[in-house]
């Protein structure tokens, strides 16, 4: 299902009803917009458009998928499930086409002082639009640390923070 983001009523002018601002949210194919009026014209009261393309535009924000809460997470041991996130537009398409943006991920609630490891895996790139960190651990265990992602966008130096997961980092198993 798509969303079409504009005015669903428009006032004539002179013949002539403008719409602007019209936008369609999800990407995909063989969208057409369907026109109507409840005037009595002669050619009908109805006009369905050309079809129309819409791709997914720039890298905006992330959208986590997976997490390490997903399964038990021990101090001094790799997450069984690494984190998995997806670069997204404005829309919350998949940017399928970035393979340049980096992803930083960062302890940003961290109670004992812990280090995410390896550092040299903190940071990753974007496989069409899809970020997976791999071996990531947290050195020991403890309660209520919170992860912090940030899109480094390949296009630009802007920098999209998210916080995320609230994770127990057990004992020893």
């Amino acid at each position: 299902m798509y969303q079409v983001i504009s005015p669903s009523i428009k006032d004539w002018e002179n013949g002539i009803a403008e719409f602007r601002g019209i936008s369609i949210k999800t990407a995909g194919y063989q969208y057409r917009l369907l026109f109507s009026t409840d005037f009595d014209l002669p050619g009908g009261n109805t006009c369905l458009s050309s079809e129309i393309a819409v791709d997914a535009g720039p890298p905006h924000s992330l959208t986590v998928i997976e997490e390490p809460t997903l399964g038990p997470v021990y101090g001094g041991k790799v997450f069984i499930h690494q984190p998995l996130l997806h670069v997204v537009d404005a829309g919350n398409n998949i940017v399928d086409t970035d393979s340049s943006s980096r992803v930083a991920v960062f302890l940003y609630s961290n109670p004992t002082n812990a280090i995410l490891q390896p550092i040299d895996m903190t940071v990753t790139r974007a496989e069409n639009g899809v970020v997976r960190f791999k071996k990531l651990l947290i050195a020991q265990a403890g309660q209520g640390y919170r992860f912090q992602y940030s899109l480094l966008s390949g296009s630009s130096n802007d920098i999209y923070n998210l916080e995320h997961s609230n994770i127990t980092a057990l004992g020893e198993y």
